[in-house]
């Protein structure tokens, strides 16, 4: 009887170009042993455009695009009959892909054919297919593989024919895929002309009673277990060769009868040791089978324990690393915190220094005149630079009260900067404009408030108060060029008895012989 076997599997992310490589013999897996396993097939179909002259690259493209811990692709592996031949096999897998998949989904596929345990052949299918459903529409790598959108598929990727179903529904939909190969696979073995069928059926179901052997490569490898299923099969034949069929038996009953009685009883002790023999084989395999089921018990555990290990190394590494990363980030938060701290204090006092203290150069060129009515200066009485300060007001209060003309300038009489230093200030070049004015400069309250008195502003309330545009940029700079002055010791000097005061010096332009 033919061998039927389906199983149907599913493909992570990242394994399916990998895998159509191994199925097509291509890359790495190229340079196979002919002799030990021949390529029968290779075929694809349904591909997109992009992927028709190269499958592999619609793999790598899945692998590549779907989303984390989704499926690449579907897979059936399919045992084909060895009675058939390397053309009738391509040709029911090409039936039985036309049937399952249609054009409803991009496929690749290949049949291998490696030698059997027997030494004949072991051909089978692997049959590749992506999940998304084709649906006309011109999709490029990166959007094929993208999440559907119902409203605009255009806009979205390939829909996926994976609804999620319940472990029932899937064992009686795989039931259903079984018995439909089972029905297609007979249908070509009739149609080649062979008495070989295939049953998709249990052994339990086909009133088989023994227990099914299903080696895995690396045990089929195992000289012990080869050699004893290599005696199990010779046993079974030699037996099958000796031993009569029910309608032999009962005409050598017949025959035995008219024999002596020694000579029927040797008949029966041949016959019951060819019955020796075949139990004998089969405690064999049945021995063989509990030591390869020990074997894999040990193997599991002895993985499941360095899983755990590993998991557990695992755990304990990433709860260092985000302990770790954690105390990291609080430490630069605070010192995020501190420095904020640090520049919002360096900010206020910088912004309460008195505007005479950051801008103590800041002077002017006062002139005290008459003019024609030209504007053309007839007459100077006064002609002084100097810093801004309560003489510089006194001056200029007089010179008003005088009805004279005052000129003030911020050019000397060589027409030099007086204030070079604040030249490339922007704040203290608007802050000269705004007190290198006469009604500025004659106005006591703005002087008090600039510095020259004890209840002073700071520069920046002063900024506001008086819509001066102020930048905290250029303030530190000022502050970097008048920096605020170490404290000192203050020694008192020793008073002298009986000093006499010294007079009062008057201002210098009071004294001066051209104001009058």
């Amino acid at each position: 009887m033919a061998i039927g076997r389906l199983s149907v599997s599913v493909g992570p992310k990242g394994k399916a170009g990998p895998h159509a490589m191994y199925i097509a013999r291509e890359g790495k897996y190229a340079k196979h042993n002919d002799k030990i396993e021949k390529l029968e097939a290779t075929g694809s179909g349904n591909m997109p455009n992009w992927a028709k002259a190269d499958p592999n690259f619609f793999w790598k493209m899945s692998d590549e695009h779907e989303r984390k811990n989704g499926t690449s692709y579907r897979e059936h592996v399919i045992a084909l009959p060895r009675e058939l031949s390397p053309e009738q096999r391509h040709e029911l897998i090409k039936d039985w892909i036309a049937q399952e998949i249609g054009e409803k989904h991009a496929y690749q596929y290949a049949i291998h054919n490696p030698l059997a345990m027997d030494g004949g052949e072991q051909p089978h299918a692997h049959i590749m297919f992506s999940e998304r459903l084709i649906d006309g529409i011109d999709r490029d790598p990166d959007q094929y593989f993208k999440r559907f959108n119902a409203k605009n598929p255009d806009r979205g990727g390939a829909k996926k024919a994976n609804t999620p179903k319940l472990a029932d529904e899937r064992k009686l939909e795989l039931k259903d895929q079984r018995d439909r190969w089972e029905k297609l696979c007979n249908s070509h073995l009739e149609l080649a002309g062979s008495d070989a069928r295939i049953s998709m059926r249990s052994l339990a179901d086909q009133g088989i009673d023994r227990e099914p052997i299903s080696f895995s490569m690396t045990q089929i490898q195992d000289k012990t277990i080869k050699q004893a299923y290599i005696d199990l099969i010779e046993a079974k034949k030699e037996l099958s060769s000796v031993l009569p069929s029910g309608q032999a038996i009962t005409q050598e009953i017949k025959r035995q009868k008219s024999l002596k009685f020694d000579e029927f009883m040797q008949s029966m002790k041949d016959d019951y040791e060819l019955q020796r023999i075949e139990v004998e084989v089969d405690q064999r395999a049945e021995k063989a089978a509990q030591e390869r089921l020990a074997a894999e018990k040990a193997a599991q555990e002895r993985l499941a324990a360095e899983k755990a290990a590993q998991e557990r190394l695992a755990a304990e590494k990433a709860e260092q690393e985000r302990l770790k990363q954690e105390a990291a980030e609080k430490a630069e938060q605070e010192r995020l915190e501190q420095e904020a701290m640090e520049k919002a204090a360096e900010r206020q006092r910088i912004e309460k220094r008195k505007p005479s203290d950051l801008l103590n150069k800041l002077g002017a060129r006062v002139q005290i005149v008459d003019a024609d009515r030209y504007g053309n200066i007839t007459t100077t009485y006064k002609d002084t630079t100097a810093i801004i300060s309560a003489n510089l007001h006194k001056l200029i209060k007089n010179g008003i009260a005088k009805n004279k003309e005052i000129v003030i300038t911020n050019t000397d009489y060589r027409g030099e900067q007086v204030n070079p230093e604040y030249a490339q200030n922007n704040t203290a070049k608007a802050f000269e404009r705004f007190m290198l004015q006469k009604n500025v400069l004659n106005d006591p309250r703005i002087l008090i408030d600039f510095g020259l008195g004890k209840e002073s502003l700071g520069i920046r309330d002063f900024a506001e108060k008086y819509n001066i545009k102020c930048d905290f940029h250029d303030l530190q700079k000022l502050d970097a060029l008048n920096p605020v002055a170490e404290p000192q010791l203050k020694v008192e000097k020793p008073t002298q008895k009986n000093a006499d005061p010294k007079p009062r010096i008057s201002s210098s332009y009071e004294n001066s012989p051209n104001y009058p």
